[in-house]
């Protein structure tokens, strides 16, 4: 519906925050000259500080939405009981429905579920975390959680669900795996639970992709580009 009202047929410019974003303007009918991909940004570490996490520590921090791939993210984590892991899940409200599918899962005493946690309280667990999750299910537009876990040089795993292709590079700074593929997404976290090494090289890499594309001056040149192509063609 958005794509559809009047205001983007007569824009100049539509600004958009990723590729998959893109395809989906054009699938909908807006020109492609008038597209621009822009990706999102963080200002979350802003020193470039690295620390060392906590042992086994996995995160998710999110919308309390299905969508965002909770119950995915404990039938995986079900499959590793018998490895040594903890979880933090951050959400935004609601999360006893997947507290009570975590105590079904036989893995409860292992996580803590948190709400009311704001956005410059994040930065802690970000800190602590071995591994951040991001099993969204449904395709993002783009997915800020993991440029904000890359800042804190954290690797990410997450589905490739629409956005996340566009910051996280499958076996760089994560692992980038098939959208529902629950499987994978347990071996994928146990890797980098049983690699340090790797997931401090992947960690040091999400960093420093963050440091060259997704911070707020990248953003606010690429904006100042097309409203200075806009009036050099207006002239």
């Amino acid at each position: 519906m958005f794509w559809r009202r009047q205001i983007t047929k007569k824009a100049d410019r539509v600004v958009v925050p990723s590729h998959y974003l893109e395809e989906e303007a054009l699938r909908n009918g807006i020109a492609p000259g008038s597209l621009r991909v822009i990706p999102l940004f963080t200002g979350k570490n802003p020193g470039r500080e690295y620390s060392e996490p906590e042992e086994n520590l996995l995160l998710f921090a999110g919308r309390t939405d299905p969508l965002k791939g909770i119950a995915e993210f404990l039938i995986a984590l079900s499959n590793l009981r018998r490895y040594k892991w903890k979880a933090y899940i951050i959400g935004t409200s609601g999360l006893d429905e997947f507290a009570k599918m975590a105590a079904n899962l036989g893995i409860n005493d292992r996580i803590t579920f948190l709400t009311g946690v704001d956005y410059a309280g994040l930065d802690e667990y970000y800190r602590r975390a071995s591994v951040v999750i991001f099993p969204s299910v449904s395709p993002e537009s783009f997915g800020l959680v993991g440029i904000e876990a890359m800042s804190f040089g954290r690797p990410v795993v997450a589905f490739d669900s629409g956005g996340p292709r566009e910051w996280l590079i499958d076996g760089e700074t994560g692992f980038l795996i098939k959208r529902g593929d629950r499987n994978s997404l347990s071996s994928s976290i146990l890797r980098l639970l049983n690699d340090r090494t790797l997931a401090r090289r992947m960690g040091r890499r999400g960093m420093e992709r963050v440091d060259a594309r997704f911070r707020k001056d990248h953003h606010i040149n690429k904006l100042i580009n097309i409203y200075e192509e806009i009036r050099r063609k207006k002239k």
